[in-house]
């Protein structure tokens, strides 16, 4: 037979579990978004330390030499860059064997 008692007594008792594992995925939903956001204030910080510190070995203040081998890995990596966008430039002003000249 149907216990009407009982059934309210499951019903309160899921009710109350959900609530509870509502509240816990709140609660760790926020401390994630926390966590989210100080790593990326703490990695901009050390992009920013790198930048000072690259400036400062530019500048002959700083001469460890783990932080000038990067520094000049950095140079040879901004040199190759610069390299690749006049070769861009060269392909995009180059003519097309396509381009009608106006002489034929």
């Amino acid at each position: 037979m149907f216990d009407k008692e009982k059934s309210m007594d499951w019903l309160r008792t899921k009710i109350e579990k959900g609530k509870e594992e509502l509240a816990k995925f709140s609660k760790i939903s926020k401390l994630k978004l926390e966590i989210s956001t100080l790593r990326k204030r703490k990695d901009e910080r050390y992009k920013s330390l790198g930048k000072r510190a690259f400036k400062m070995v530019e500048e002959g203040l700083l001469d460890d030499p783990q932080l000038v081998a990067d520094y000049d890995d950095i140079i040879k990596i901004n040199q190759k860059i610069e390299d690749l966008e006049l070769e861009v430039k060269a392909v995009k002003e180059a003519k097309s064997q396509f381009d009608v000249s106006n002489n034929d």
